[in-house]
């Protein structure tokens, strides 16, 4: 069985050419011809549109003669899609240059790319390298930069890699320190604000006072204040063959305590043995980190940073029912991370 061809697959003449279903299996084929038969559908009629810079039906093809603008290409290979709503869209594109990928953001978040390009010009090896950033009538933000080389840490889980990671992290926030351009970019942690969400989630009082502790601590203590990458995920650290680390996915970056960066990293591996080699990467090493707390800190502000995202989908309309459940969800986990100090 096959499916009439997208506009651009036809023949000159009037007769039809065909697309075979395993192509348009792929998930590029089907987006474009998804796109295509409701156009198709509703040309008499105009196309729908929803909340939101992505919210209409050719966003796609504007984005796609945009990349090939940018990178000199009349059009770009294969898309692939990561993310798509009306107001984030996260895909890749093959060109011949290799490949790049696009992020489309509403205007208040153009905090990202800004340090992304800033930390890229400090550390080229270990950021992406911005190709094009530019702002849009609609007030969106179009991103576009370079393939960082590797793997995700999640698809190679070797024990020494995060050691490798827990060093660089190390050594990158150090260099930050010293530099104004980077820290200009960066707003401080809201601590405090995360801790009062925490208490008004937690209704046990042993709970509340042990988050108001570890907070207090973190916050107090005598650490160097640098970058601090909040979504510091094995899936958002690349490693390649050499062992050169990448990070993306900057989103959640902040000023603060340094050794923070390190145990959300610790969480999300769920392993917090290189800790250590954070430690002993620092000039002098760190005095000794109270990692219990950091940890504790570390879970309060990414409970409070996932319920913001859920606040704001709602708000947008993306999401419905959803922030009671959430809360409930984030409350558990608070205890789970209390309890396995």
């Amino acid at each position: 069985m096959a499916i009439d061809a997208l506009p651009g697959s036809r023949a000159t003449n009037s007769g039809l050419s065909w697309t075979p279903l395993d192509t348009l299996a792929s998930g590029t084929s089907l987006l474009d011809y998804q796109q295509w038969a409701v156009a198709a559908t509703l040309r008499q009629n105009g196309l729908p549109s929803v909340r939101g810079p992505f919210g209409n039906l050719t966003w796609l093809g504007e984005v796609r003669d945009w990349v090939g603008e940018v990178v000199g290409e009349p059009r770009v290979g294969p898309v692939t899609p990561y993310r798509v709503t009306s107001h984030e869209v996260v895909l890749s594109a093959e060109t011949k240059r290799g490949r790049v990928y696009f992020k489309g953001l509403t205007a208040d978040r153009t905090a990202e790319p800004r340090l992304t390009r800033v930390l890229s010009g400090l550390e080229p090896r270990a950021f992406a390298r911005t190709l094009a950033l530019e702002e849009r009538p609609d007030d969106a933000v179009w991103w576009l930069a370079a393939e960082c080389p590797g793997k995700t840490l999640a698809t190679r889980p070797d024990a020494g890699a995060a050691a490798i990671v827990a060093r660089d992290l190390a050594r990158v926030q150090r260099r930050v320190m010293a530099s104004a351009q980077v820290l200009g970019e960066l707003q401080e942690v809201a601590l405090p604000s995360a801790a009062a969400w925490s208490a008004g989630l937690l209704s046990d009082r042993a709970c509340r006072a042990a988050v108001e502790r570890a907070c207090d601590e973190v916050r107090c203590a005598d650490v160097p204040r640098s970058w601090i990458p909040l979504d510091l995920d094995p899936v958002n650290v690349l490693v390649d063959d050499d062992g050169r680390i990448s990070f993306i996915d900057l989103d959640d970056s902040f000023l603060g305590p340094a050794p923070l960066a390190m145990a959300m990293f610790a969480r999300r591996c769920h392993d917090d043995s290189a800790c250590h080699s954070y430690r002993e990467a620092w000039s002098p090493p760190l005095k000794e980190v109270s990692w219990p707390a950091f940890d504790l800190a570390a879970a309060v502000l990414e409970g409070w940073l996932g319920w913001k995202r859920v606040e704001k989908s709602t708000d947008r309309g993306e999401a419905h029912g959803v922030l009671d459940v959430a809360t409930a969800r984030l409350a558990q986990r608070l205890v789970r991370a209390v309890y396995r100090r």
